[in-house]
């Protein structure tokens, strides 16, 4: 690794430790690094590098330690470093090990000794946007150079700053200009390190992500995870129709050429997904051997929370909604029947559009002096909106 490289990262290390401890804790998701961008900014638990990963890095061109006296340049540089968890907001990482190397002010390069001071800082990573993060970091080292045979500098020099590491194969860390700190016998007025760039070695892949809760959520577009501007919100109206509504008794045949029914999203997302039946309306009814019939609806309280669980692919499980349907027939006299269906459970298959359906559900209770026997119920429906709609987690 070469000087600019230890330096970047030394001083980024540092630097996140202090900025990033509070702010990210406090506001944003943990951060990780992953071995894949695949689901950027997102990783999964699988991809992420565990806690103990080795970080080493290394300048891709000459630093340069700018001052008035002379200009120190350094060839080489190594940074050795490793996570300290497998996630954190920021993640903690241990900056073990740094050293420069080949500096002087000389085109040779071999004028300056330097020493690297703080071994052992702790530090830090922080998720900003896409496969990228800061690197913060505190870093010293001790530099002197002997310039046509005298003591000319002989201070040493501290970095407090952060730096841009950008994931990719192999990730990059870019350093901007850094004002540097100066104690010592014979230091310069100022000092500043110049804007360089490095290279990580290992891990190679590495970007930098955020740990998000990973749950059910309903998504505009085919995408595990789903990103936030695909999501849909809490708040969305799942609007469904079918054309055949049926429930089969002994004593008739219930048909309904139409139904609509609407589930509203309690959350965004979800362990699973909470939801709420809203309405479940039947039209266009009649009994077998009886005639034609109006129904009334209600919503009954439902035993479990209505739920949309993720099953498989873009499909998942919709849970525990609850009616009833009072259907009264003929033309006089009247009969009535009343269904309730206190736990009806369903597979959402996701699509363009989405459908979900019912086929013989033995859940479905006939309440009432005519009734005898099981009821069963038959529907296909189609969501009608939102369209398209995937169940992803």
């Amino acid at each position: 690794m070469k000087i600019a490289r230890i330096v970047g990262l030394v001083a980024a290390a540092a630097m996140a430790l202090t900025a990033s401890l509070g702010a990210g804790s406090a506001f944003g998701a943990e951060t990780t690094l992953c071995k894949t961008n695949t689901e950027s900014p997102a990783c999964k638990s699988a991809d992420r590098y565990a806690a103990g990963t080795a970080i080493k890095a290394e300048v891709t061109e000459t630093l340069f330690v700018e001052n008035p006296i002379a200009k120190v340049q350094c060839g080489e540089s190594q940074l050795e470093a490793k996570t300290s968890a497998g996630a954190g907001a920021p993640l903690p990482v241990e900056l073990s090990a740094w050293t420069l190397g080949k500096c002087g002010t000389t085109a040779a390069q071999n004028n300056c000794t330097v020493t690297a001071q703080e071994a052992g800082k702790a530090g830090a990573l922080l998720w900003g946007s896409g496969a990228n993060g800061t690197l913060s970091a505190s870093a010293s080292w001790h530099i002197q150079c002997t310039i046509a045979g005298f003591n000319k500098i002989d201070c040493t020099f501290g970095y407090n700053s952060s730096a841009t590491l950008n994931g990719g194969n192999p990730a990059q860390l870019a350093v901007a200009k850094t004002t540097l700190s100066r104690t010592g016998s014979i230091c310069p007025t100022t000092a500043s390190l110049k804007a360089v760039n490095y290279s990580v070695s290992s891990p190679n892949p590495a970007y930098v992500a955020k740990v998000e809760e990973y749950g059910t959520q309903l998504c505009k577009v085919n995408q595990s995870p789903c990103a936030a501007l695909n999501s849909y919100p809490e708040g969305t109206m799942l609007e469904a129709t079918s054309e055949n509504f049926t429930i089969e008794t002994t004593p008739a045949t219930f048909t309904c050429k139409t139904a609509s029914a609407t589930v509203k999203t309690t959350a965004g997302m979800g362990n699973p997904l909470p939801v709420e039946l809203t309405s479940f309306v039947l039209g266009s009814c009649k009994a077998s051997g009886v005639g034609s019939c109006s129904v009334k609806t209600s919503l009954l309280p439902p035993g479990l929370q209505p739920v949309i669980a993720w099953e498989s692919g873009v499909n998942g499980q919709l849970n525990n909604l609850a009616a009833s349907w009072e259907f009264t027939c003929g033309s006089g006299p009247f009969y009535i029947w009343t269904f309730e269906a206190p736990a009806m459970s369903t597979t959402l298959k996701g699509g363009s559009p989405a459908t979900f359906g019912f086929e013989k559900a033995p859940w479905v209770y006939c309440k009432g002096a005519l009734c005898s026997g099981g009821s069963y119920l038959t529907a296909g429906f189609t969501v009608a909106s939102p369209k398209p709609l995937y169940v992803v987690y």
